[in-house]
């Protein structure tokens, strides 16, 4: 009888070691390709939805992942107007043509396996505040590929070179 629970024990010691393993070398990796997004990135080019290219005005953006978790967008299109009035001055075209295509995101950001998950803290459209933007990567060298998991935007691609 001491026997047999004696083996019970062991076999129990010995799934509970396998798991504890198991979640640890899961951990580290998901470490490991959190530690490789750290860092500025270039947007270089950018699909939508349907597999178009994006405005190639709408290119200039960055964003900043930071060793503690966080993220930070910003996205300030080329060849805007540049207006020196106030804002509370300006006409509805000037307004427009400040924000049209500008984003400024806020958030922490988490890497499991081949996904990019960011939860979005601060948006410059406060529709956007408490969202979450979940991405499969693909890390190349200095080249980061992020593809939108969403059966409406499956044809989108957003690829980043690494600002050194």
């Amino acid at each position: 009888m001491h026997k047999r629970l004696n083996l019970v024990a062991l076999g129990v010691v010995a799934v509970i070691l396998t798991l504890t393993i198991m979640l640890a070398v899961r951990s580290t990796a998901s470490a490991q390709n959190q530690k490789a997004f750290v860092g500025t990135w270039e947007r270089i080019s950018a699909k939508d939805g349907e597999g178009k290219a994006l405005e190639e005005r709408l290119l200039p953006s960055n964003i900043i992942f930071a060793a503690d978790g966080h993220y930070l967008q910003t996205a300030f299109p080329a060849g805007r107007e540049k207006v020196a009035k106030p804002v509370k001055e300006m006409t509805r075209e000037e307004l427009i043509n400040r924000l049209d295509g500008v984003l400024a995101s806020y958030g922490t950001y988490t890497v499991t396996g081949n996904k990019l998950t960011r939860k979005v803290l601060q948006h410059l459209n406060p529709a956007g505040q408490g969202t979450e933007i979940i991405q499969e990567f693909r890390l190349e060298g200095d080249t980061l590929t992020l593809k939108v998991v969403s059966e409406a935007l499956k044809n989108s691609e957003t690829r980043y070179k690494r600002v050194k």
